[in-house]
């Protein structure tokens, strides 16, 4: 035997058999920040990135979650279907005609995209046809609050975080209506 302290291995044996033994209360998540905590970090972050203070308080003013976006981004089908199901419930021949029509209308802008992106024609007009319908479905969410929920969620906080920078920018450049 030695004096060492007992290995990471025993320690976390000795928590997982502690945890089973009834009426024993599992350990909690760590708490997240408070919303208007994790959103002045959020706009802390954004004035470092360079996006102009007043734009950032423009979009952050009266902000709250939306637990609903939560709940959707837990439910998304492509998570829970079978790719069979999913494409069954995607995939028609209407949308497959109007793909290859917009495919051919946008050849040159698809092309340049291909070019900037590395991402294919057929791949973008894909993501165009089920994300949108082509530009038709564009969706009734505050894409801030959407976004800002999903960064503070934390389950792919730096992907959200990163999309609001981005979503930020574009309201820098867009005018007050």
């Amino acid at each position: 035997m030695t004096d060492r302290p007992a290995t990471r291995r025993g320690l976390l044996g000795s928590a997982a058999a502690l945890l089973a033994l009834p009426g024993a209360v599992p350990l909690a998540a760590p708490p997240r920040a408070p919303f208007d905590a994790f959103l002045d970090d959020l706009a802390a972050e954004a004035r470092r990135a360079g996006i102009p203070a007043d734009t950032v308080a423009r979009a952050f003013d009266g902000l709250a979650p939306d637990p609903r976006v939560i709940d959707l981004d837990r439910r998304q089908p492509e998570g829970r279907l079978s790719f069979a199901a999913y494409r069954d419930r995607v995939v028609s021949g209407e949308r497959i005609a109007t793909g290859r029509e917009r495919r051919g209308a946008h050849a040159a802008l698809l092309a340049r995209m291909r070019r900037t992106y590395g991402v294919s024609e057929r791949v973008l007009v894909a993501i165009w046809g089920i994300e949108s319908s082509f530009g038709r479905v564009t969706g009734d969410y505050d894409i801030v609050r959407a976004l800002a929920t999903l960064a503070h969620d934390g389950r792919r906080r730096e992907l959200f975080t990163r999309e609001l920078l981005s979503a930020l920018r574009v309201l820098e450049r867009t005018p007050l209506q």
